[in-house]
């Protein structure tokens, strides 16, 4: 497979660089990706496929079709790889966001944005990065939302992140933090708003 050459932008602003062997494990893999290395794309799947299969089954919510958008998601990411940047995102934020991106398309294919029966809320649709924009610019909306989560408080920040790039349930967090579902909901809407009102405020 062949991959496109990405073009040059203002550079971004830089993240910390992460001291968690995994991120840095994961980062050579999808290197090695860019550089057309098959191993490293088998060995990527294996240490991420079931975190990326639970973000399109909570989104999708059909486990034929998480199944086929998993290996969509895969392909896309061997074809980006070149496009990923370090400083720029997290490697599991990064390749969530593929995951996520692709499963809205699906549905947005399959439906009227009006009939889509999601256990998501509305502003949870309005914040992603559109899936239709340049790649690069799929990455400059993920690391403005990563800022926009910082300034969440915690634990409503968990809730958002493991229900919306690790495919946790709303009943799942409820069992984790020991609180009840309507807390959680609570949490997760404001938490929607707030990264909206945020990401709306740095457009």
């Amino acid at each position: 497979m062949t991959h496109g050459s990405s073009t040059v932008d203002a550079p971004p602003a830089s993240r910390p660089i992460s001291t968690d062997p995994a991120d840095q494990r994961l980062d050579g893999l999808i290197s090695a990706c860019a550089d057309g290395i098959e191993s490293a794309f088998e060995q990527l799947y294996k240490s991420t496929s079931s975190q990326l299969f639970g973000v399109l089954l909570r989104i999708l919510r059909t486990e034929a079709l998480a199944e086929e958008a998993l290996q969509e998601t895969y392909l896309k990411i061997w074809n980006n790889a070149d496009k990923y940047k370090s400083a720029r995102s997290a490697p599991r934020t990064w390749l969530s966001s593929i995951a996520r991106n692709h499963a809205i398309d699906v549905l947005r294919k399959r439906s009227s944005r009006e009939d889509i029966e999601l256990n998501l809320d509305k502003a949870a649709m309005e914040i992603m990065p559109e899936r239709e924009r340049p790649m690069d610019q799929q990455h400059e909306s993920s690391q403005m939302l990563e800022m926009c989560l910082e300034q969440l408080a915690e634990p409503a920040r968990e809730c958002v992140v493991r229900a919306y790039c690790e495919g946790f349930s709303q009943e799942e967090l409820s069992e984790r933090l020991q609180r009840p579902i309507g807390t959680v909901k609570s949490w997760i809407r404001r938490s929607l708003i707030s990264l909206k009102e945020c990401l709306d405020g740095h457009a």
